[in-house]
C-alpha cells in the first residue's frame, strides 16, 4: 500500500478564516468539562501552527506567557 503524499505548502482556499475559528473557540468553549483543554488545542493548532501531535505533547512548562490577557488584562510576565 501506498503511503499518502503529504502537502508542501498550504493553500488558502481550504485554511481556516479568523471568524470561522472564533466561531468554533466559542462553540468548543460550551463543551463542559474538556472546554479548557479542547479550546487550548485548537488555539495552538491555529494561532501557534502547532501539529496536532505538538499541541498534545505541549505541556504549561513548556510555555512562556509574557504579556496580557486578551480577555481580561492579566499580566502574563511571568513563566508557569
Amino acid at each position: 500500500m501506498d503511503r499518502p503524499k503529504v502537502a508542501q505548502s498550504s493553500n488558502r482556499g481550504v485554511a481556516a478564516r479568523p471568524a470561522q475559528v472564533a466561531t468554533l473557540m466559542e462553540a468548543v468553549k460550551s463543551l463542559g468539562k474538556r472546554a479548557d483543554k479542547d479550546t487550548a488545542f485548537f488555539g495552538c493548532l491555529y494561532y501557534a501552527g502547532m501539529s496536532p501531535s505538538e499541541a498534545a505533547d505541549l505541556r504549561r512548562e513548556d510555555c512562556d506567557l509574557s504579556g496580557l490577557c486578551a480577555d481580561c488584562g492579566a499580566d502574563f510576565d511571568h513563566r508557569w
